[in-house]
């Protein structure tokens, strides 16, 4: 059984834990570590990874650790290794790697907890002290002490210094497996591995972010930077290239997991859908579709993503059938081995943990081929599916947090096997297409079913004041309520299966 870490994603976290790579630098740390005594809670952890310094740091203090890595004789300094060892130990997901020079602003963990987000990697701003050791030279990567977005191109990620950054554990190390958070195979010329670890991130579906919240100060010290740096270009290059062959093959984890999000005229919900995606703690490959939407808004939303690695990117000159679509992302990722496919609408948000919960139910009913969550619109939870009485088609209600057989289901929020691939019928038209479907999969013998365990926002965007329900456009609404295709739908549905559906209002009798 295939088993998930339990991070919901929460916007908010109570505990970090501080990972400190050391190495004959106890005079700056003091500095640095009493600062961040001012701040932390209790339940917070400060981990100095020491590389076995002449003189090992000691603290009088129960959230501060030292430990050490297996010594290397003769040494060398081995920047990733102590970072990655302080990760590996560290308690709390909410991870902040921390120079031993950079002295946190005050502040600087009660922002922390309030940024945490497992889709973003955050870079902070660093200003460095001068030898005069008064003076100061800003953080050049800063405009007007604001934040900028650092994910437009992969140079970007240069955006990223190893002075400061910040991240959830489990997501970061998911971005970059299946070699390890930092690679140990650049040496001591500081920056590359960095570079390399930001893009990975990036690449993965993560955003980076340069946060003003998170300034530190890096304390004045000569520089003696060990290391070749035209040796760790090359290494960069090497790194990137094998870490893109990784994620355009199969994901690493079992099972691969593919994700379907197809946009039509609706640019508004693709960020937030994407990100709300990649927010999850499992490795995924997600086909983003433009349906023949050549917009400049449409072209806009679709390019912050489309260069991603974990990204398969189709773009439609011209508009293509929903049936057609999703026949054909099921056939190419069965051919690639992969054992499910999550079908997303693209006004669709997935609650945190919703697609990890979609893909354990899964694995827990292997007599269901499909099964789709629930939708969450204003303050009304609804199943996407249920029974079928005289033709019409009744979702069950209340949502409860269980598994449930269904007679149809909605692709709206669906996860499918891909070890037996049921296309869609061709010729169906938008909504059509998922009764028809439905029928087709009991046809083979096969069972579809819902779940309370996995929700999701529909038709909503995520404000500074909550959720709040978006309306759609003209030209969409003209598309989607298209009287003549509905009889000409309606006529066919019939001659094909004998009946024609109806929604009718929900059932509180759950049969099973």
């Amino acid at each position: 059984m295939t088993t998930f870490p339990t991070n919901r994603g929460e916007s908010k976290i109570k505990n970090i834990s501080i990972v400190i790579p050391h190495y004959n630098k106890n005079a700056v740390l003091k500095k640095t570590w009493k600062e961040l005594l001012l701040q932390i809670h209790p339940e917070d952890e400060i981990l100095v990874v020491d590389d076995h310094s002449e003189v090992k740091p000691e603290f009088d203090c129960p959230c501060t650790r030292v430990i050490q890595p297996p010594k290397l004789t003769p040494h060398i300094y081995r920047l990733n290794t102590l970072r990655n060892y302080g990760v590996e130990h560290a308690t709390h997901d909410a991870c902040i790697i921390l120079d031993p020079d950079c002295i946190p602003s005050v502040g600087f963990i009660n922002h922390a907890r309030k940024i945490y987000d497992p889709s973003i990697l955050f870079g902070g701003r660093i200003t460095r002290q001068n030898e005069d050791r008064v003076s100061f030279a800003e953080d050049t990567r800063m405009r007007d002490g604001e934040s900028k977005w650092g994910d437009t191109s992969n140079h970007d990620s240069h955006s990223i210094f190893g002075g400061c950054m910040y991240f959830s554990k489990q997501r970061a190390s998911l971005a970059s497996s299946p070699t390890g958070l930092f690679d140990t195979d650049f040496d001591g010329n500081w920056g590359y591995e960095e570079h390399a670890f930001a893009s990975a991130c990036r690449n993965s579906g993560m955003r980076l972010r340069l946060e003003a919240g998170l300034t530190v100060c890096h304390q004045w010290h000569p520089h003696k930077r060990p290391g070749v740096p035209s040796r760790n270009k090359n290494t960069l290059k090497h790194v990137m290239k094998n870490h893109r062959n990784n994620l355009n093959a199969v994901t690493f984890y079992q099972p691969a997991v593919a994700v379907l999000m197809v946009s039509t005229n609706r640019p508004y919900y693709i960020d937030q859908g994407m990100r709300s995606i990649f927010r999850h703690i499992a490795a995924l490959k997600v086909r983003l579709v433009n349906n023949g939407d050549q917009s400049p808004a449409q072209l806009e939303a679709t390019r912050c993503w489309s260069d991603r690695w974990a990204v398969d990117y189709v773009n439609y000159k011209t508009p293509q059938l929903l049936s057609s679509i999703r026949s054909q992302a099921m056939r190419d990722y069965s051919k690639k081995g992969y054992a499910y496919l999550i079908m997303i609408d693209d006004d669709i948000t997935p609650m945190s943990g919703s697609l990890s919960n979609l893909i354990l139910e899964m694995e827990k009913h292997p007599q269901y081929h499909a099964l789709s969550g629930y939708i969450q619109e204003r303050s009304m939870a609804q199943f996407i599916g249920g029974r079928i009485e005289d033709g019409v088609h009744r979702s069950y209600s209340p949502v409860k947090l269980e598994t449930l057989s269904a007679d149809y289901t909605s692709s709206g929020f669906t996860i499918i096997r891909l070890n037996v691939v049921v296309p869609y019928s061709e010729g169906w038209e938008m909504g059509w297409n998922d009764w028809d479907w439905s029928n087709e999969v009991k046809k083979r013998g096969l069972q579809v079913g819902v779940t309370g365990k996995a929700g999701a926002h529909h038709k909503q965007i995520l404000t500074s004041k909550g959720w709040i329900q978006k309306k759609d456009s003209g030209e969409y609404k003209r598309m989607r309520y298209d009287n003549q295709r509905h009889n000409r739908m309606a006529s066919l549905f019939r001659e094909k299966w004998g009946y024609t559906p109806k929604m009718g209002s929900p059932t509180t009798e759950i049969k099973q």
